[in-house]
């Protein structure tokens, strides 16, 4: 019984930061991304991104995201370091792949793959390195 509360933990905890990873890669696609893309090189020809700003720029707002979560919920919710190291890895791999899946009919999908996995690995590791 304890290990199947556990990993419905595990599972709410991957996707309330996948859902927090796709709402921001959304919100940036309606707003940033228009105003700043140039500037975080795009290949004007073929679309595919040559710089590393957007990754960095996603990796920044997971580590805030995840700073300001520890305000709202300051204890660790997985109780064991197992669960905790698999919820590093799973949950941006499930944040990924759900940007991915929203994604679809769009130009570069594995941009928003990779843009989600970063918030999301950013989070994580807040989390993981900074709740009591």
């Amino acid at each position: 019984m304890d290990l199947l509360v556990l990993l419905i933990q595990l599972f709410l905890e991957a996707m309330v930061q996948s859902l927090l990873s796709l709402a921001f890669d959304s919100w940036s696609d309606w707003w940033l991304w228009p105003s700043i893309d140039e500037w975080f090189h795009r290949d004007k020809v073929t679309g595919r991104r040559t710089g590393f700003g957007w990754y960095f720029l996603f990796l920044a707002s997971g580590g805030i995201v995840g700073r300001i979560s520890l305000l709202v919920a300051p204890h660790l919710v997985l109780p064991f370091v197992s669960l905790r190291v698999a919820n590093l890895i799973l949950a941006p791999i499930a944040a990924g792949a759900l940007s991915w899946w929203a994604a679809l009919g769009r130009q570069n999908r594995a941009d928003h793959f990779w843009m989600s996995f970063c918030f999301a690995l950013a989070f994580s590791i807040v989390r993981l390195e900074y709740a009591a």
